[in-house]
Order: structure tokens, then C-alpha cells, then sequence
């Protein structure tokens, strides 16, 4: 039981066992947001990540100049859900909006379970 983990903890963890099987239960981190990067990278976030660390952490290569937002060269449109109807990106079109973020000083926002940054991505 781990819930509240990191990946190296859960590993310590595994690496710890005496038997030859351990069965694992995948989820999600209590309270996180998946962020979607073009590709189909995602990534589970928790609420105050700076989205630069996030990208980075998931090899998605963004420039960057000035680390503190005024050369706008780090900047993304992100897609997100209503927060009263957060359906899933399959879940079609509805209730969905946009905004401009800044990867080297934005930070994941309290309350949504995914975001999705739009491209260009390399």
C-alpha cells in the first residue's frame, strides 16, 4: 500500500521484497491532474507543478530564453474542461476552453482532472 508515494520510494519498495512476484495497482496520485502533451505524452501533476518541470520530466522540449515570462518564447495554448462537467479529452468537445500558459513560470491549477497543452511540440 502506497498510495501517496513516489516512483523511487515504490521502487525501495519493490526492490525490498523477498518473493519473486509482486503484483502492482496502477493509478493515479490522489488529487493530481493528468497533463496531455501533443504525441500523446501525459503526465500526472500535482496542483503548484511549474508546467516547465512537467515538460521537461516527460522529454517534451520547450525553448526557452528569459525564465521569467517576458520573452513569451515558452508560450502554450491550453485546452481544459468546464470544472463543473470535467468530461475527458474522449469525450468530445463540449464545455471545453483555452488559455495562454507559460511554461517557465505557470503552474498546474487547483481543481481539474486533466489539462491538455496544445502543440507545437518537436
Amino acid at each position: 500500500p502506497c498510495p501517496d508515494r513516489g516512483f523511487d520510494d515504490v521502487i525501495s519498495m519493490i526492490s525490498s521484497v523477498e518473493s519473486k512476484e509482486v503484483t502492482l495497482e496502477l493509478g493515479r496520485i490522489r488529487g493530481s491532474t493528468v497533463v496531455n502533451y501533443c504525441g500523446g505524452v501525459c503526465i500526472s501533476a500535482k496542483v503548484g507543478e511549474s508546467y516547465g518541470f512537467l515538460a521537461e520530466k516527460c522529454g517534451v522540449d520547450i525553448d526557452y530564453e528569459c525564465r521569467t515570462g517576458n520573452c513569451q518564447t515558452c508560450v502554450r495554448r491550453m485546452e481544459f474542461p468546464d470544472k463543473e462537467r470535467d468530461l475527458s479529452p474522449d469525450e468530445g468537445k463540449g464545455n471545453l476552453y483555452e488559455r495562454t500558459i507559460f511554461h517557465c513560470v505557470g503552474r498546474v491549477p487547483r481543481g481539474y482532472q486533466w489539462l491538455h497543452v496544445l502543440g507545437p511540440c518537436r
